[in-house]
C-alpha cells in the first residue's frame, strides 16, 4: 500500500487485494508466533532449521485437524 501523498496512487482494486492480503499474512504470522517457544536452542544451524521447520509443522497439523 503507498502513502496517501503518494503521486501514482494505486488503483482501488489493487489497493484492495494488497489490503486484504497483507491482513492474511499478518494473522498467520501472528499465530505462528503464538505458538513458537521465546527461544530455541541449537547449536547448529541445520539443528536450528529443523526445530523451525518442525514447529511450523506441528502447527499446520494443529490447525488443519482443529478447525
Amino acid at each position: 500500500m503507498r502513502k496517501k501523498n503518494y503521486k501514482r496512487q494505486d488503483d482501488p482494486w489493487n489497493q484492495y487485494i494488497k489490503q486484504s492480503t497483507r491482513h492474511y499474512i499478518e494473522t498467520v504470522f501472528s499465530a505462528i508466533t503464538c505458538v513458537f517457544p521465546k527461544s530455541i536452542h541449537a547449536v547448529t544451524y541445520k539443528g536450528f532449521l529443523l526445530k523451525s521447520e518442525a514447529l511450523i509443522f506441528a502447527f499446520t497439523l494443529q490447525q488443519a485437524f482443529i478447525k
